[in-house]
């Protein structure tokens, strides 16, 4: 019968194999340990380096001010404070990595093979790759190899991948030009780490600045410093001390620098608009004051009469009041002059203070506002960036509302300066008696005021531009420049070795799983459990002996006790001891469990049913006396047959005369009738036959008797002996069946 559980791995087999094959733990542990000590020695140590740089918020008013400092107070979970967002986005920018890329040279890889290892080179290597700049966008990724010679002179092999080589040179003195097939012209140069007579084996690994900006872009990490401030942290992993510092230093140099060149331009293009009202509102100033000094020399006049001083206090007043009103409309209608100028369309609204008006000062603010928004992300963003698109089609909407406020404040402008010229008008009704030339003096003189006034904005507006170019400062703080780790992080000795270690453990322990999962020999009782679902009783170790000495604990007796006590428990009287090939101890089995049966006052008889009669001469009988082939054959009678051993309390049957007939001995009747005879007599009877392999007969024989014990010898191969067994497996009683396995047992 075929056991169902042939996968389940029994420990005690698993131990077995473990023990056997110790060999495999010296060999992985030789090789796993020692390609981790390898891999130690062999990988250079990668650092972590951190800095930390604080957004400086630029300063406002009113209620886009107001709302941002709730915003912040507010912020949580994803939100960074303020602008912070705007500049991470710009500091994670392609164009930032690429120029720190190109300044760095970091598309040139420098490694110093030393044996097997390759030590990191950086601003230290005694030859440098020289590159035009025309062309470092368009190389294609190739590796140099650079053998310094004591002469001098070096070889010069440059490969692409790892087997293709695209040039190869030899004794060149450098500075060597070497042109590979790839594309492009390299000079291989000495630097003045160079030292002559030193033979050296120097890698250059060189890629395009946008591979390599690609590269830096997924090691580098930059995010919030923390959710509550407005702080940046960038992270970088590298396996040269100098070149981590330097790369993250100058990620925070380019970001400010490219910062500070957007705030110059902003201000000069709010100064240039300025110059030009200027230099027109300068001619016209000076036409009016030239205007009024020819009108005062002509008419010689000097100063107001006193006889209308009071009447001119008043008039005065009011043409205050009226040279304001026409200075707004002045600056409005220069607002919609710079709003109607297509090369403005996204350029800030140079006037931000000086106007009464609060709506149109409040559009102004919030259009500027847009117009921040879009130079920030236009500086990171690509043309077709979304985003950007979007924004320009807000400000261009925003912009024909701008428009809008500013014509209506112009409209309201103009209706205040008709009231005050209307209240004017009546100064002028009662200011008929003066002469002409009085009011015309007048008309000049606020003119020139009108011009002066607007001229004087315009001074203010030009210094606060030139104010900000002059005192530009980093958008960026640096709070932490940037620093390494003292120890690396990787690769780390114990999880390295531990790694190992779980190797040299596991694959070996899994190839002995192995073997016991498709063990081909029988070594124990597991391996008999994989393939039927007979009980094996007993399991004995090896003995030097045929004769066990029970008189001294030994574990071979206390294995055969244990198979006695199994026959004993089943309540049998008559047992066959028999195994599936020769030579599996079942004449020791048999003799020494008989012997058992006797020194536990049982009367015994062996019967002897092999060919060779070995169980009798164990006994001390002659093999050649009449036996079971005689009684079963010749109707011998069995009192001429049983015959006492040198051993008390145990009779035997010799094989008989003709040891050559057993087969058929087994399953005559008279065989049966004996077998019961003597169960009538004795206490056990205890058939010994030969190998199923070798009689045929023995499973029909099995049948004459109470339970049958098939003995395995250890170490036998598993296929031939479960073939054998299933071949006789319908012939056996699986209920009156069970093994004595391991029958010497190494």
């Amino acid at each position: 019968m075929e056991n169902n559980n042939e996968k389940i791995v029994d420990l005690s087999r698993t131990i077995y194999e473990i023990k056997k094959h110790w060999y495999y733990y010296a060999i992985c542990f030789v090789l796993f340990v020692g390609f981790g000590a390898f891999y130690m020695y062999k990988k250079n140590p990668v650092y972590m380096f951190r800095a930390n740089m604080l957004i400086e918020q630029e300063s406002g008013s009113g209620a886009n001010s107001a709302a941002a400092a709730m915003m912040k107070s507010f912020s949580m979970g994803g939100f960074g404070g303020g602008s912070v967002d705007d500049e991470l986005l710009l500091m994670q920018s392609h164009s930032i990595v690429k120029q720190v890329v190109t300044e760095l040279k970091l598309n040139r890889l420098y490694i110093d093979r030393v044996g097997v290892k390759n030590l990191p080179l950086y601003n230290d290597s005694p030859i440098e790759i020289k590159i035009p700049d025309a062309v470092l966008d368009t190389i294609v990724g190739v590796s140099f190899h650079v053998y310094l010679k004591e002469n001098g002179k070096a070889d010069i092999v440059v490969n692409k991948g790892l087997f293709e080589t695209v040039f190869e040179s030899t004794d060149q003195q450098l500075p060597a030009t070497a042109t590979p097939s790839t594309g492009g012209v390299f000079v291989v140069d000495k630097t003045d780490k160079f030292v002559p007579g030193e033979e050296r084996h120097i890698i250059v690994n060189v890629s395009d600045n946008d591979a390599a900006t690609e590269d830096y872009m997924k090691n580098i990490f930059i995010d919030y410093a923390s959710t509550k401030s407005n702080g940046i942290r960038m992270e970088l992993e590298d396996n040269h001390k100098q070149r981590g510092l330097d790369v993250l230093n100058k990620m925070f140099e380019v970001f400010n620098r490219r910062r500070i060149d957007e705030n110059n331009r902003k201000a000069e293009s709010e100064l240039k608009f300025i110059d030009e009202r200027l230099a027109s509102l300068t001619g016209q100033l000076s036409q009016s004051e030239e205007k009024l000094q020819r009108f005062k020399t002509d008419n010689g006049i000097i100063d107001l009469t006193t006889e209308a001083g009071v009447l001119f206090e008043q008039n005065s007043q009011n043409n205050r009041t009226v040279i304001e009103q026409q200075t707004q409309l002045a600056v409005l209608d220069m607002i919609l002059d710079f709003l109607a100028d297509t090369n403005n369309s996204y350029s800030l609204i140079p006037v931000n203070s000086g106007l009464d008006n609060e709506s149109a000062a409040s559009v102004i603010s919030d259009y500027n506002a847009l117009i921040l928004q879009r130079m920030k992300l236009d500086s990171s963003a690509k043309g077709d960036n979304r985003a950007l698109t979007a924004l320009n089609a807000q400000i261009d909407a925003m912009r024909t509302g701008v428009v809008s406020t500013i014509r209506r404040a112009r409209d309201n402008a103009k209706v205040a300066l008709a009231e005050f010229t209307k209240e004017g008008g009546k100064y002028a009704t009662r200011l008929r008696s003066l002469s002409a030339n009085e009011r015309e003096f007048f008309n000049l003189t606020r003119d020139k005021e009108i011009k002066n006034n607007l001229y004087i904005f315009l001074i203010e507006q030009r210094e606060n531009s030139l104010l900000q170019i002059g005192s530009s400062s980093p958008v960026g703080r640096v709070v932490d420049a940037a620093y390494r780790e003292v120890e690396p992080i990787k690769p780390k000795a114990s999880i390295v070795l531990g790694l190992a270690l779980i190797m040299a453990l596991l694959i070996p322990t899994m190839l002995c799983i192995y073997h016991t999962v498709c063990a081909k020999t029988i070594v124990m009782k597991y391996d008999v459990n994989r393939f039927t679902d007979i009980p094996v009783v007993a399991e004995m170790g090896k003995c030097e002996d045929q004769i066990v000495d029970f008189c001294s604990p030994s574990a071979i007796a206390d294995d055969l006790r244990s198979l006695r006590n199994s026959i004993v428990k089943t309540g049998a009287r008559s047992v066959m001891i028999t195994s599936l090939f020769e030579g599996e101890g079942k004449a020791f089995v048999g003799v020494n469990v008989a012997r058992l049966f006797a020194l536990s006052a049982k009367r015994v008889v062996v019967v002897d049913c092999t060919r060779a009669g070995n169980v009798s001469k164990l006994l001390g009988v002659d093999g050649s006396h009449k036996g079971i082939t005689d009684i079963a054959l010749r109707s011998c009678s069995a009192d001429d047959v049983v015959c006492d051993s040198s051993m008390p309390q145990i009779s035997v049957i010799a094989p008989g005369s003709v040891a050559s007939e057993m087969p058929e001995a087994l399953v005559a009747e008279g065989f049966a009738s004996l077998i019961k005879s003597l169960k009538d007599t004795y206490d056990v009877v205890l058939v010994v036959t030969s190998s199923v392999d070798d009689n045929a007969s023995v499973p029909v024989a099995a049948a004459n008797v109470d339970q049958t014990v098939l003995v395995l010898r250890s170490g036998i191969r598993k296929k031939p002996y479960v073939r054998l067994f299933r071949k006789i497996s319908n012939h056996l009683n699986p209920d009156n069946t069970f093994f004595a396995v391991n029958a010497f047992k190494g």
